[in-house]
């Protein structure tokens, strides 16, 4: 397999779809926090020559339909499928806006997941036995890029939040499940959690530093000690690395190709404010490094 900006350099470059994390909306991956076209993730791929890049829709509001879950007995035994009551309906807008792209353009897609929106997309991708397989998954998707998804349950499943919806996609379609698809997998290592930590004014940037005083007022101590929290929940280990709310040991799959980038959070806020910040995955001074090293048939 060749490096993608090589292999693609005599034809077009694959249409983009990109799939949304948990509680974001399309506008957060176009003009996020009310900032210029330019600086997001969308425009940012243009300017490296992908034409046709669709997010998937879906509002903020809409999460809300999460809560669905809760009408699901499976719910209540840790059982859920990714495609029950509370996510099915995205899982099925990834696979329309995949089937879209590929009906549009006649090229294979290259899916781009962000967050929750990296183990939807594999459930997507996967099919569920049972319940009707997508199939020929390959005929239709290049690749596979994973930034900053949690593709593992915590030890104790019986408290994921998914509630069974996570392990069983981790289960059922294990690492690099697919052939003929190219996964990519990446983290970040931006923040090493600690629960004792206090606010750090003499953090590495500005917007780290903001960061830390938004959680100090808040009574929540420090970026690190959010970290610490996030990362106790998803993998056990509160002071591990990760991008802020990620950590790096479940971020990657068996069989990817798996780049763990330093000094890169997790999305296009720092964790838990509305302070933008220009070193999550999409930024512009970030996407080439996870861009450039991936790699489709």
């Amino acid at each position: 397999m060749l490096p993608l900006l090589a292999s693609i350099t005599a034809l077009s470059k694959p249409p983009i779809v990109l799939v949304p994390g948990f509680g974001n909306a399309v506008v957060d991956y176009i003009s996020p926090l009310g900032q210029s076209e330019d600086v997001g993730l969308c425009s940012v791929l243009r300017r490296r020559g992908f034409d046709d890049i669709n997010v998937v829709p879906v509002q903020r509001w809409e999460w809300v339909r999460v809560a669905g879950g809760l009408t699901d007995p499976d719910f209540y035994t840790c059982q859920q499928r990714p495609t029950g009551r509370a996510y099915g309906w995205f899982v099925q807008r990834i696979r329309d806006e995949i089937d879209a792209a590929r009906a549009r353009t006649g090229q294979r897609v290259l899916v781009v997941a962000h967050s929750a929106g990296g183990w939807l997309a594999r459930a997507a991708l996967g099919g569920v036995p049972g319940d009707g397989a997508w199939a020929r998954q390959s005929e239709r998707v290049a690749g596979l890029v994973t930034l900053g998804a949690p593709h593992a349950p915590p030890p104790d499943r019986g408290t994921c939040a998914t509630r069974g919806a996570l392990a069983f996609t981790d289960d059922n379609y294990p690492g690099a499940f697919l052939d003929g698809v190219a996964y990519t997998t990446v983290a970040g290592t931006a923040i090493v959690g600690n629960e004792e930590a206090a606010a750090d004014a003499d953090a590495p940037t500005p917007s780290a530093g903001a960061a830390d005083a938004v959680y100090a007022e808040r009574g929540e101590g420090s970026y690190a000690k959010v970290a610490f929290v996030n990362y106790k929940a998803l993998s056990g280990d509160g002071t591990a690395a990760g991008d802020g709310v990620i950590p790096v040991a479940v971020a990657h799959l068996d069989g990817a190709r798996q780049l763990t980038l330093e000094n890169v959070l997790h999305s296009i806020n720092e964790a838990g404010t509305t302070l933008p910040t220009d070193r999550w995955y999409g930024s512009e001074a970030v996407v080439d490094r996870w861009l450039a090293e991936l790699e489709l048939d």
